[in-house]
């Protein structure tokens, strides 16, 4: 199927992008390393199927603001919520952030709660 084909095309882009930063790190790591390391994903940006740049990040930090959230990103991205709406983020979390077709709109969505908020990136 399509979809299987995308996530072996995801799959093959992640295990390549590992063996590329492995390669930069010089190597090798400690047992300590790939300890603290283990289960933890760095960054990302991914192409969907439709052509498009998707961001894989997680929250470092965020800050209640009167419309919603201000979420500061591992990568030092920070992108703010445009719309009131509740969302239950948490420091921690893995967020998808994807293109809209409203100009420099994005859509930020966590797997585990479902729905998403739009938001605007400000740093």
């Amino acid at each position: 199927s399509e979809a299987g084909g995308t996530k072996e095309k995801n799959r093959e882009m992640r295990e390549e992008l590992a063996r590329v930063r492995q390669a930069q790190r010089g190597g090798g790591s400690t047992q300590a390393d790939k300890v603290e390391q283990f289960g933890r994903q760095d960054q990302r940006v991914v192409m969907n199927s439709k052509g498009e740049n998707v961001l894989y990040d997680r929250i470092k930090s965020l800050k209640q603001v009167p419309d919603g959230w201000v979420i500061e990103l591992d990568s030092g991205q920070v992108w703010r919520q445009m719309y009131s709406q509740r969302y239950a983020l948490r420091e921690g979390m893995e967020v998808k952030i994807a293109p809209t077709i409203w100009g420099n709109a994005y859509r930020l969505t966590v797997k585990d709660l479902g729905g998403f908020i739009q938001v605007e990136r400000v740093k």
